[in-house]
């Protein structure tokens, strides 16, 4: 292993399954328009496999510049994706907060005291759920009252119980995957 990471283009099943993650999650629409005339890189030489989306321009200044004058390899890439692990993708919250202001779908809303708690790393309750942006998947977008990105959660219950009645108060309904929290918390 390299010390620094190589970028290169996705092979196409990698392509593929990020697409169709981001599809399902936010609607074909507006990822093919998010992603339109860029390219997804992925590092190699070093042990995680992060993606990037890169447009035609920043290709272009990293190959004259930072590699043809510099001689070096760029340490990051364009937007952040996430990363392969064990063969399956995980979405970046740069992606994913990218998509959700652009599709406004697959999110819940939450009251201002779950989104303190969700920050530090706390998961989501039934009663904090103000509302849903539908069609939801498994792993959706959590925002507060103003639409602020807040991060990422697994949900517990079938997306359409989320706001029924059968569901106890202070049931758990979304864990945590990651939140802006984070950073500052076990950021590297």
């Amino acid at each position: 292993m390299t010390k620094y990471p190589i970028f290169v283009k996705a092979s196409e099943p990698i392509v593929k399954n990020v697409v169709t993650t981001l599809s399902q999650m936010f609607g074909n629409e507006t990822v093919e328009r998010v992603f339109s005339g860029k390219t997804i890189y992925i590092t190699r030489g070093v042990e995680r496999n992060e993606l990037f989306l890169v447009s035609a321009n920043m290709e272009s200044f990293v190959s004259k510049y930072i590699k043809g004058i510099m001689k070096k390899e760029p340490y990051s890439l364009g937007l952040f994706l996430g990363q392969i692990v064990k063969g399956k993708y995980e979405i970046s919250m740069d992606i994913a907060e990218k998509l959700f202001i652009e599709a406004k779908r697959n999110a819940i809303m939450v009251n201002d005291h779950a989104s303190a708690l969700f920050l530090y790393g706390r998961d989501i309750m039934a009663k904090s759920i103000l509302k849903t942006y539908p069609p939801l998947s498994k792993v959706v977008v959590v925002v507060n009252k103003f639409e602020d990105f807040l991060g990422l959660c697994k949900l517990t219950v079938k997306p359409k119980e989320l706001l029924s009645e059968t569901l106890k108060g202070d049931e758990i309904v979304c864990l945590n995957i990651i939140d802006k929290g984070w950073f500052l918390r076990k950021g590297r």
